[in-house]
């Protein structure tokens, strides 16, 4: 039985130490005049400012003008806006999990080769949300309790959707439990962390746990495990998605990997 990993802490960044600044002159590269200015020297100053202030208006009207103008042409002949609405998004620029939803809704966008597995909501035990994602054909589906395990019959790689509940609210720490249970249990032989980080899913703070480990036959296997907290109508429901492949096909393996992250919905 081996003991636990100690989990990496993010290098600390050195902070730049900040260099005080003097007092700046008030007047810097200027000689006041010794005593007060002269009634000729107020009088030759108040026409110029006058002038200069004058000046100053007519340039700050013409500019405003000139605005008025630019804008008056710019909106000429453009439909009014409802009250409250905003500067269209350039397209492409959705938040990810929307661009997934929006796959998952169409089911005719499934790409070749692919089709819908579907577990409805309660198959893993009372109280529980369902699932569906997109797989390729042929593959299995198989149930056992709160494990459902979709995996490729003439190969082995397989996608692990686990219901149980997380045991901790943030995704990060439930993944660094994770990790250290399954090294204490010495459950991944060879095992190797690529990452623990964040990740934006489905509107929710999810996290990724990327790792390798070796078989028994000495064998490489790449694992993907996202871990999300979902909320719907009926509640929230925990999930982990676990994706794994032999080295060789991870490659290979990232359009099926990246398909099902893209087309994964819960069922309520």
């Amino acid at each position: 039985m081996g003991s636990a990993a100690p989990v990496n802490a993010a290098p600390m960044i050195p902070v730049a130490e900040v260099n005080s600044i003097g007092p700046v002159p008030r007047y810097p590269g200027r000689n006041l005049p010794d005593g007060h200015p002269t009634i000729a020297q107020r009088r030759k100053h108040g026409f110029i400012t006058c002038v200069i202030i004058g000046v100053a208006i007519f340039v700050v009207a013409a500019l405003v003008a000139a605005q008025i103008h630019r804008a008056g042409s710019a909106t000429k002949g453009a439909p009014p806006q409802p009250a409250g609405a905003g500067t269209r998004a350039a397209p492409g620029a959705r938040a990810p999990d929307q661009a997934e939803r929006a796959r998952t809704n169409s089911p005719s966008r499934l790409p070749a080769g692919y089709r819908w597995y579907v577990q409805p909501a309660g198959a893993a035990g009372n109280g529980t949300a369902g699932f569906r994602v997109a797989l390729p054909v042929g593959w299995q589906l198989t149930r056992k309790g709160q494990h459902t395990d979709i995996e490729q019959p003439t190969g082995s790689r397989f996608l692990e959707l686990d219901l149980a509940p997380h045991a901790y609210a943030g995704m990060l720490a439930e993944l660094i439990h994770l990790q250290r249970q399954t090294r204490l249990q010495g459950k991944f032989p060879g095992y190797h962390r690529y990452f623990i980080r964040p990740v934006r899913y489905l509107g929710t703070a999810a996290a990724d746990w990327a790792f390798s480990w070796r078989n028994l036959s000495g064998g490489q296997i790449d694992v993907l495990d996202r871990a999300l907290i979902a909320h719907g109508p009926t509640g929230s429901q925990s999930f982990a998605i676990y994706w794994s492949t032999p080295a060789p096909q991870w490659q290979a393996s990232l359009h099926a990997l990246r398909e099902a992250l893209a087309s994964f919905t819960p069922v309520w």
